[in-house]
């Protein structure tokens, strides 16, 4: 759907930073699924606290890094 934004909602922007590889808007809770592709541990935790967590609209983050990938996509 397109048109103008409703009210005291933003338009989403562009693709994000680099790090955002997929951004789904959900139904319910949580409101916003982000995958995001990083080096190593310190560059995720940078990447949570220096763009992520800053943003106004950020109220609460649940982060569920990968441990170990078993199977992966075509």
């Amino acid at each position: 759907m397109t048109g103008p934004p409703r009210p005291g909602r933003r338009p989403v922007r562009g693709a994000g930073p680099d790090e955002v590889v997929e951004f789904r808007r959900m139904y319910g809770r949580p409101a916003c699924f982000v995958r995001v592709a990083v080096a190593d541990d310190a560059t995720y935790e940078a990447f949570l606290v220096e763009k992520l967590s800053g943003l106004s609209c950020v109220l609460r983050i649940d982060s569920h890094p990968t441990m170990k990938m078993i199977k992966a996509g075509p």
